[in-house]
């Protein structure tokens, strides 16, 4: 009897074990060789991590923000000018001058709430250099002299009013529009720097002068993305006239056109802040 029950509890320790080594197996074979993990452990999400990704360049130029919020504007161009200076002298006569110019200009404009078009108001300041010079020889005023106008360089600061073409309705927020082409005025005062030479046989004498007056401009822009947009331009530029010595107090007038074509950038402000790190994997 005793030896039958000892054979019993032997065989039943040999069973047990042989299932211990089975159901390890089993789990090795299961989870392929990798880390045990607990039988009654949570089930785990094997849901991917959302990527993330790098902001667009109009999300990083125009990010989302208060329909307040003004945009900043930087506009670079280039085309021709022609200025028309006329000398106060008796008769009175004229010097012209075309050329290539260069054209930059920058502020900001702030959204108007209620306008019939999205439209923005603010300030900017302009800057034209590079108008070539021009000349006249031996005038009835002046018959034994050769005059050069140079219009050295034009700054002005005034007001631009932007209206863009859309089938929006009134609406606070103009950045909804960008995709569609705007119009724009602008208005204020420049200072016109004129340098003047006088030319006679072994005599050259030089006299400059700085005066300001109104200006006013009309542009329109397309839209390559909210961010960038082509740009074209006309501006007349209208000083007071001033004195200069070519010997002798003269009073000459200069009038500045100049039709120009470029590129307009828009910054968001406030800048977006930069995209978060990536989470740990």
């Amino acid at each position: 009897m005793n030896r039958q029950l000892a054979r019993l509890i032997y065989t039943s320790e040999k069973l047990g074990f042989v299932a211990c080594v089975g159901v390890l197996i089993c789990m090795t074979v299961a989870t392929d060789g990798r880390a045990q993990v607990p039988i009654f452990s949570p089930i785990q999400s094997q849901a991917p991590t959302p990527a993330v990704r790098a902001p667009t360049l109009e999300e990083l130029f125009a990010p989302p923000r208060s329909p307040y919020d003004p945009d900043l504007f930087i506009g670079v161009g280039a085309g021709f000018g022609h200025s028309n200076t006329g000398f106060n002298v008796s008769p009175p006569f004229n010097v012209r001058s075309t050329g290539g110019v260069i054209n930059v200009d920058g502020g900001f404009l702030i959204p108007v709430v209620g306008s019939p078009f999205p439209a923005a108001i603010g300030p900017e300041v302009n800057f034209v250099t590079s108008l070539r010079s021009g000349s006249t020889n031996n005038p009835a005023a002046s018959p034994f002299f050769s005059y050069t106008v140079e219009p050295r360089s034009i700054a002005s600061a005034g007001t631009r009013l932007k209206l863009v073409f859309s089938s929006f309705s009134p609406t606070v927020d103009i950045r909804k529009a960008t995709s569609s082409p705007a119009l724009y005025i602008s208005g204020g005062i420049a200072s016109v720097k004129t340098n003047v030479i006088g030319t006679t046989p072994g005599f050259t004498v030089s006299s400059s002068t700085t005066r300001t007056g109104p200006y006013a401009a009309v542009g329109l822009l397309f839209p390559f993305t909210t961010a960038i947009e082509f740009q074209a331009e006309l501006r007349g530029i209208f000083p007071s006239s001033g004195s200069v010595q070519i010997p002798g107090n003269v009073y000459v007038q200069p009038n500045i056109y100049t039709a120009t074509a470029g590129f307009n950038f828009n910054f968001a402000w406030p800048i977006a802040p930069p995209p978060p790190p990536a989470p740990p994997r």
